[in-house]
């Protein structure tokens, strides 16, 4: 793998601690309920993670499907935690050559919060690899965040600057659209998955992890604030009391492309 630019080496670290402190993302039960109803809609037989990390979301799925699997991630030691029964590629999705992947292999390419790490040209060169992976009539699933998404999560309300960081990382979901349209794929369905109930102290867990990629990049002042604020509702001495006995279900905005 070529040399990293600083955010993606930045963003390498992040997940590579995340794997070795056991920190893994929550309430995923209904993205993949929906990858394994849109592969069996396509006869799926080979299935490819981009951003696949310690390979929690591809275990799920290849338990329940005996699909073949491989995943590509820049962040080796994730890799190096994913079951062994799994495929992995240490690489950086933005550079890499799709022969290394193999032309029209796949039935089903999908990844998970993974295109608001890149920057736009990147993320053009991110669509394109995955056109050139997928077999004619494949399907590629991005699961990302619409403005209406980001503004009604919670993390929103707890940490101001988060919207304003995000709405520049994730671009209009048009705006996406558009480029999956110029890298090939023949059309591109926009829908909201609901990926599950996560309640206010699973959401503390997370956030204290700092396994938010947002929460290393805001100021540190504005991210301790936040975190006291939401400890104090879920104790019930705060403005927002009794917050940590509700339970939100968290929607999330998804295309799906057909090559």
């Amino acid at each position: 793998m070529r040399g990293l630019s600083p955010h993606k080496a930045r963003y390498k670290r992040l997940y590579n601690r995340l794997a070795i402190t056991g920190v893994t993302a929550t309430g995923r039960a209904g993205w993949i309920q929906r990858l394994r109803e849109v592969g069996t809609s396509v006869g799926c037989r080979q299935a490819i993670e981009f951003g696949c990390g310690t390979g929690a979301d591809a275990e799920a799925l290849v338990a329940s499907t005996g699909w073949d699997f491989i995943g590509v991630d820049i962040a080796n030691v994730a890799l190096a935690v994913m079951p062994d029964r799994l495929q992995r590629i240490c690489a950086d999705v933005t550079t890499m050559d799709p022969v290394v992947l193999g032309v029209n292999r796949y039935d089903l390419a999908y990844c998970a919060f993974l295109v608001h790490l890149l920057t736009a040209s990147e993320k053009a060169n991110f669509y394109w690899l995955v056109s050139q992976v997928l077999r004619p009539g494949g399907i590629f699933m991005c699961l990302t965040a619409s403005e209406e998404d980001l503004r009604n999560r919670r993390i929103t309300r707890y940490f101001p600057s988060a919207y304003t960081f995000d709405i520049e990382r994730y671009l209009p979901i048009e705006t996406n659209v558009a480029m999956l349209v110029n890298a090939g794929f023949r059309s591109v369905e926009v829908e909201v998955v609901k990926l599950g109930e996560v309640s206010a102290k699973q959401e503390l867990q997370f956030y204290e992890s700092r396994a938010s990629s947002i929460l290393n990049l805001l100021p540190r002042g504005e991210v301790d604030r936040g975190l006291a604020r939401l400890r104090s509702a879920l104790e019930g001495s705060g403005p927002d009391e009794g917050v940590g006995e509700r339970k939100r279900e968290w929607r999330r905005t998804a295309m799906i492309a057909k090559k």
